[in-house]
């Protein structure tokens, strides 16, 4: 995505407006009006839209289509899998989560564990709440992600003459092995989902990243993310499609209005309490609503200290 196309945003206002015309969908297309929304906290990040697992190899690309050497980061990630695993069976017991290799590997992203699922949100206000609740001098950005779009690129390039996946994919649960076509023709979409979390590319092709649903697995997760990204064999897969402006928009946040921003969602109850919904985003939005009333009376305070002592 070049930079020319980035559009700036000053206000909520014109952050919906710009949102609306990205989501409008005619009514015959009314089933493909799931949007996914990611923030990225400076707009001038150089691998941006790169999960956990890529970052550090994302950072010595020069190429940006160089696909990954599979094996090396399928041994890494068996390694930190096993290690989750025997650490983290307990505390998937007590959540009620069944424990399988699919379930962990979507708990570890939530955990911040390094994986190669990238975490799309639904609500585009709360995406913008999470690119100004960092009140510095750099702008952020929110990219649109249009999945439906997104998989129809990426089963092409797998399967070829497939031009027809208007779907985001789920499963409960990983299959054997299998041809990825059926006799019919079709796409197995449970085996198209083993590939990409066993991560086993068996051709040459370009798997670029899947908009998948996860499975219904922690509340927390639940009220924050949509869809996820999977990614495939290719390290930056989402901004190096020749067709990436077909399914991804960036929108730049000017790194002066974030403040003022900030306060609008506020008013639109868009805040961390009404966003975890729990003590810790209470906790986290009165810190943030009052320690400007603190800093507001500690300068009166200096100014009532400064008149005493002139008198």
């Amino acid at each position: 995505m070049e930079k020319s196309n980035d559009i700036l945003i000053s206000t909520v206002e014109e952050y919906i407006k710009e949102v609306s015309k990205i989501t409008c969908v005619s009514a015959e297309n009314s089933e493909k009006s799931l949007f996914g929304f990611r923030v990225e906290s400076d707009s001038n990040f150089k691998n941006p839209l790169t999960p956990g697992s890529y970052r550090n190899l994302a950072q010595e690309i020069r190429f940006k289509d160089l696909k990954c050497d599979a094996e090396d980061i399928k041994k890494i990630e068996n390694i930190l899998g096993a290690e989750f695993y025997r650490r983290g069976h307990q505390y998937l017991k007590e959540l009620n989560i069944k424990d399988n290799q699919l379930n962990r590997y979507f708990i570890m992203q939530h955990y911040g564990i390094p994986t190669r699922l990238l975490d799309w949100s639904e609500n585009a206000l709360v995406a913008l709440f999470f690119a100004v609740c960092n009140i510095d001098n750099k702008s952020s950005a929110v990219y649109v992600l249009k999945p439906y779009e997104l998989n129809n690129y990426t089963v092409r390039e797998i399967c070829g003459t497939y031009n027809h996946f208007n779907k985001i994919p789920t499963v409960a649960s990983i299959k054997k092995k299998k041809n990825l076509l059926n006799d019919e023709n079709e796409l197995r979409i449970d085996e198209l989902y083993r590939r990409y979390l066993k991560m086993d590319f068996c051709d040459d092709k370009s798997y670029y990243p899947l908009a998948v649903l996860p499975p219904p697995l922690e509340k927390r997760m639940l009220m924050q993310s949509g869809c996820f990204t999977f990614f495939g064999n290719e390290i930056k897969g989402l901004i190096s499609h020749n067709n990436s402006a077909d399914y991804l928009t960036k929108l730049e946040i000017h790194q002066g209005k974030k403040r003022n921003i900030l306060k609008q969602l506020d008013q639109l109850g868009i805040n961390e309490n009404s966003i975890y919904s729990d003590l810790d985003g209470l906790g986290n939005y009165l810190k943030r609503k009052y320690s400007a009333k603190y800093r507001e009376n500690f300068s009166d305070l200096q100014t009532i200290l400064s008149n005493f002592q002139k008198k």
